[in-house]
């Protein structure tokens, strides 16, 4: 639903002149491309495979992340959630006192 705009947008501005975004969009594809091939080349994941089963559905988590922190609200300050930090994980806090008690 968001990429069909998106992509059009990217092949449309420059068709009508405006290249101001072009660089970044230029510079954004070909470090995807570079990611895409050590992705396949290195750990055996191919392309597709990339962005139908991790970019796709990580797309759609930061949407409705962002659509949690910024849901509609007629008094301004109800508008934007604040997340505050959590803890740290277990994990974090268990591998933080491994590496300390191996030095």
């Amino acid at each position: 639903m968001v990429m069909v705009p998106t992509w059009w947008d990217i092949v449309r501005r420059p068709l009508l002149g405006d290249f101001s975004q072009s660089r970044s969009w230029a510079v954004h594809l070909a470090l995807l491309g570079a990611t895409l091939v050590a992705l396949d080349r290195y750990a055996g994941i191919g392309p597709v495979r990339y962005l139908l089963t991790i970019c796709y559905p990580a797309l759609g988590l930061a949407m409705f992340r962002s659509f949690y922190e910024h849901r509609p609200a007629t008094e301004a300050a109800h508008r934007v959630v604040i997340n505050e930090a959590a803890p740290r994980p277990a994990a974090i806090r268990w591998s933080r006192r491994c590496r300390a008690t191996s030095r």
